[in-house]
């Protein structure tokens, strides 16, 4: 059996060729941009962290120890 065949199909197959060829150059440049998205998000968190660890060592620097400071009446407990 013959198929029909639409009036214009010829004329259709080089606009079908071209959306093709454009999704698929599309496709590798969506990859692409996914991979460097990635990427940069990846340095932004590392780049935070960084920064957290930063401020929690500064933050610490500042804040005398417990451990550190004697309250007043026992610096020295021998003396009257």
């Amino acid at each position: 059996m013959n198929r029909p065949r639409l009036p214009h199909s010829r004329a259709l197959l080089p606009l079908l060729v071209a959306v093709a060829s454009l999704l698929a150059v599309t496709g590798c440049a969506t990859a692409s941009r996914e991979k460097k998205a990635e990427s940069r998000g990846f340095e932004r968190g590392y780049r935070q962290a960084v920064k957290s660890q930063y401020w929690i060592i500064q933050n610490q620097q500042r804040q005398p120890s417990s451990a550190q400071t004697l309250p007043p009446d026992n610096i020295n407990p021998l003396t009257p």
